[in-house]
């Protein structure tokens, strides 16, 4: 009896020793699914400081044991986060792609974007966190102001749609903090801006007609891929999308069934300013030439000469392409004997960085 009591209390011991050594650790409780959109300008469209808080974010997300786990879910901003009512999965760790746009505004029209545009998942409908397609077709991307006869062109450097994607995923299995994401453009954006030699100033007047980017593809298809190392990336397919002239400006002209070449943008400042500036997204494609019609006019009385309508068409191979998330600038100044072009590239939304010249 004796040893058999020593051995019981060997065996308490032991008991009590781990119950001391090992934490029992309490189950998390789930939680509602949050996103950050940081405040950092690369991560903002158009040109905000910060990613607009009445922007919505619609979200796929797999999960690495339930695999496809909730699919084009819209998240609105919610106390400094995004949020949509979705929770968090008990087990396995969960990936997200998520896209946002801006739509056009007040006099801007388009049949472009809705929340339902992307499809989600391969030609299977599957993995719907990794991969989503807009299928454009032969709609544009572009951006376009819809002006009245005479008026002037409001808000020039709103672009027409600007559409972002990101991805983001769980730091680790049930881990519920709110998922960083880093929202990338789609797109090119493409800026014009014009001026006159000090020359022109002296009793004459330019007028631009009209603004094209010549057989460019306006629309398409993008495919977001988030199904490979290092994160989502994003490529455009214009199988089914022809090119043609788009009209990066429409100048009012119309003068009841005639072209009035009288109207149309004046273009009266020596220096760059925002009302001779202009531009277009459009998706990213092999850079093509720009064409526009001028007219030159003698303001003297009488006229020192007849009012000329020219045809200008400049090759623009400065680039190999342009790139998505790229902003890029030609400057051009109208001269008597010439016109010359100055373009320049930078990141869409480099804060006080210097343009790199060409």
């Amino acid at each position: 009896m004796k040893k058999l009591f020593v051995l019981s209390c060997v065996a308490l011991a032991t008991l009590a020793s781990c119950s001391k050594s090992e934490d029992i650790e309490a189950p998390q409780a789930q939680k509602e699914i949050a996103f950050n959109v940081a405040t950092d300008k690369s991560r903002a469209p158009i040109e905000d400081a910060t990613f607009p808080t009445a922007l919505s974010m619609y979200v796929s997300a797999y999960n690495s044991v339930s695999k496809d786990y909730f699919k084009n879910v819209e998240f609105k901003h919610n106390s400094g986060t995004w949020k949509a009512g979705m929770y968090w999965p008990i087990n396995g760790v969960t990936n997200f792609l998520a896209y946002a746009f801006t739509p056009a505004a007040d006099t801007q029209t388009t049949a472009v974007m809705d929340a339902n545009k992307a499809k989600w998942g391969d030609t299977s409908d599957a993995n719907w966190a990794q991969q989503m397609t807009f299928d454009f077709g032969d709609k544009s991307l572009c951006y376009a102001l819809v002006a009245v006869d005479g008026s002037a062109v409001a808000d020039p450097m709103t672009p027409y749609v600007d559409l972002l994607y990101a991805s983001g995923e769980q730091a680790k299995e049930k881990d519920y903090t709110s998922v960083s994401m880093t929202f990338k453009h789609t797109g090119a954006w493409i800026v014009f801006k014009v001026k006159l030699n000090d020359a022109l100033l002296d009793k004459t007047s330019v007028t631009l007609n009209q603004f094209k980017l010549v057989k460019i593809h306006k629309g398409g298809k993008l495919t977001i891929d988030n199904s490979k190392y290092p994160g989502a990336q994003a490529s455009w397919d214009f199988t089914n999308s022809p090119v043609a002239d788009y009209a990066v400006e429409s100048f009012p002209q119309q003068n009841t069934t005639t072209i009035d070449n009288t109207k149309g943008l004046a273009v009266t400042q020596t220096d760059f300013v925002d009302a001779n500036t202009f531009g277009i997204i459009i998706p990213e494609q092999k850079q093509t030439a720009i064409e526009f019609k001028y007219t030159l006019a003698s303001t003297a009385s009488p006229a020192a000469f007849a009012a000329q309508t020219a045809t200008y068409t400049y090759p623009l191979n400065n680039f190999g392409k342009w790139e998505m998330g790229k902003k890029y600038v030609y400057e051009i100044t109208i001269n008597f004997g010439e016109i010359t072009i100055n373009p320049s590239v930078t990141a869409w939304d480099a804060q006080n960085a210097e343009d790199v010249q060409i």
